[in-house]
């Protein structure tokens, strides 16, 4: 590694190092925390902690801390309506270690803005004050005397990242099914359902939930569905424990995939399917599912040209568009760009506009058939 880059390295990833007292072996403060763009939120906490997420998936993530000791996880969510969250905030115990985290945020990149030798709340403090990609303020403090007196703190928004927040709707197993979901055509970016299928819903309420899924995702636009399924059909919903007493039908594991692909939503990809099931009945084995699907986008008239590197020697999309490993191949851009986004993306490669035959322009990968 280039030592100039490992230095680098070495300040962005220096532990946040806290010193607050520690908890007792293997007890750590749990936050959890809904954002509107994990990715950006992680990248952001790995540098403002200096540490890698310990897990990271495409609907979690999570960062174990020792110093402080703090379990701080990560959820996509839409877009609230407004944060009743004030800020966090880390003690300190000496100014000298608020100079070295600023120092280091601010190196990284990071828009930091220094309190120094300021009343905040109760005491006068010296502080470094940032914001998080979805506008959540974070402090680290260092108390230097309490006071009498009591300021509001302060507000900059000059402070706050200029990340265009994502929109979000969500549908959870308990809420009803709306007559239509409240954003106008086109207009969300992204769309979860938490138990929608588990839901005491007929089908044509699903349909009509899913068409309106469809009506208001932008181009492009990812809906991400989470839920218990069963290998076998049921005759009827048993009784669960724990959370799954909220169950009130499981579907067949195909069922979820049909509704989706009949209400015109594309790229379907099956995130979780373990092996191991989560409870048992009558011999039907029940599992917990994370699907994926993404609204289509427009035709675009320009083309690009991709190559499919493999591994099989044929794949063919539910469209019926067809690429064989190893031969460039004409698509529309918007194609080109869908096969770069999902969980094929690294199985294509980007070309430049070499001089092949074209094909006929069609949605993008959603669960193709494969032959080798």
């Amino acid at each position: 590694m280039n030592p100039q880059r490992a230095d680098v390295l070495s300040v962005i990833e220096a532990p946040l190092c806290c010193t607050i007292d520690p908890s007792p072996p293997g007890v750590r403060f749990h936050c959890a925390l809904n954002v509107s763009n994990l990715a950006q939120s992680v990248e952001f906490y790995r540098i403002f902690f200096g540490v890698r997420p310990a897990k990271y998936e495409s609907d979690y993530a999570k960062f174990e801390l020792t110093r402080p000791p703090l379990v701080f996880s990560l959820i996509p969510h839409p877009q609230g309506l407004g944060r009743s969250l004030r800020h966090f905030a880390f003690p300190v115990h000496h100014p000298s270690e608020v100079e070295a985290l600023g120092v280091r945020l601010a190196t990284a990149g990071l828009v930091v803005t220094w309190e120094r030798d300021t009343i905040l709340d109760d005491a006068r403090q010296t502080a470094v004050k940032l914001c998080d990609p979805d506008g959540n303020v974070w402090r680290v403090n260092c108390r230097l005397e309490d006071v009498d007196a009591i300021r509001e703190e302060p507000t900059s928004p000059t402070t706050r990242p200029s990340v265009k927040a994502a929109v979000g709707w969500e549908h959870r197993i308990l809420l009803p099914c709306p007559e239509s979901i409240p954003h106008k055509d086109g207009s969300v970016d992204f769309i979860r359902l938490e138990g929608t299928f588990n839901a005491d819903l007929t089908l044509q309420e699903r349909t009509r939930l899913l068409a309106e899924v469809r009506r208001v995702l932008k181009p492009g636009g990812a809906v991400s569905v989470h839920g218990l399924a069963a290998n076998r059909v049921l005759p009827k919903c048993p009784v669960l424990q724990g959370v799954a007493a909220l169950v009130r039908r499981v579907p067949h594991e195909t069922e979820p995939l049909d509704e989706l692909r009949a209400a015109g939503l594309i790229d379907h990809h099956i995130e979780k399917l373990p092996a191991k099931a989560v409870f048992q009945w009558d011999g039907i084995e029940l599992r917990e599912f994370k699907l994926a699907a993404w609204a289509p986008y427009a035709n675009d008239s320009e083309t690009e040209c991709v190559l499919y590197r493999g591994p099989f020697a044929r794949l063919t999309t539910d469209g019926g568009h067809t690429f064989l490993r190893g031969v460039p191949q004409s698509v529309d851009t918007i194609t080109a760009a869908a096969l770069q986004r999902g969980p094929w993306r690294g199985q294509f490669l980007a070309l430049n506009n070499t001089a092949v035959t074209p094909q006929h322009p069609a949605c993008p990968m959603q669960n193709g058939a494969s032959s080798p």
